[in-house]
């Protein structure tokens, strides 16, 4: 009868997955929980860089639209070439956010995958390990001093060209100062849940966390009779 009873015990026996260098913390902590841990974080720096990214390929799109048309049915030339010369700039944005989109995205659906087909509980942990790394390193990357860097220079170039090419100074300074604290914004508002969630995960520290309530923000073409320009809104969601 003893062992009738251990039996049942001994099948509900923890599993236990090496850890890396650097994870140390979590080597005694079950496998069932790491893997929790580990989809629950991947699932949500892949829904805030979606959103992050969703909301800046609107922008950039509705930016682009903006100074195509501005370009395109404007009499002046002089106003032609600096709405070319802006619709390239959001062009750009565009393009880099399609080309080089956060890699948590990605990963997540790995991820997911790969629990679908039931692969092994140690590799699995271990790929998650890898991916939440490599999201974490994304992240940072996204907020670097040579992001920001960039973001000046590709700016100046732009104003570059429109004062020394076509001579519009004081469209050429507009268009570098705009440019640029648009895309400071894009990298101030970029998300950093996998860097959290490694910090986390490197700590031992596998307790769930509620959602902390969402922001959201927009930056939209303006258009009338006094002239143009973009108009930024924030909006916040209470939860009570």
């Amino acid at each position: 009868m003893l062992l009738a009873l251990l039996v049942p015990i001994a099948a509900r026996a923890q599993t236990r997955c090496p850890a890396p260098r650097g994870m140390e913390a979590v080597a005694t902590v079950d496998a069932e929980e790491r893997l929790r841990f580990l989809d629950a974080a991947l699932k949500h720096a892949s829904k805030q860089s979606a959103a992050w990214a969703w909301s800046w390929v609107g922008i950039y799109s509705a930016l682009a639209t903006y100074n195509i048309l501005w370009a395109t049915v404007n009499a002046d030339q002089d106003k032609r070439i600096d709405g070319a010369v802006g619709a390239f700039g959001s062009l750009v944005g565009l393009a880099v956010i399609a080309v080089l989109p956060p890699k948590a995205i990605g990963d997540e659906w790995k991820f997911s995958r790969m629990r679908r087909q039931k692969v092994e509980i140690c590799a699995l942990i271990a790929e998650g390990e890898k991916m939440l790394v490599r999201d974490a390193d994304g992240e940072e990357f996204g907020h670097s001093a040579l992001v920001h860097a960039g973001n000046i220079a590709f700016n100046a170039v732009l104003g570059g060209v429109l004062a020394g090419v076509f001579h519009h100074t004081d469209q050429a300074a507009i268009t570098a100062l705009v440019g640029t604290a648009i895309g400071e914004i894009q990298t101030l508002t970029c998300p950093s849940p996998a860097s959290k969630s490694l910090e986390r995960y490197r700590s031992g520290d596998l307790a769930p966390v509620a959602e902390k309530p969402a922001r959201a923000f927009g930056l939209v073409p303006r258009v009338s009779r006094e002239g143009h320009g973009t108009t930024l809104s924030l909006g916040f969601t209470l939860a009570f």
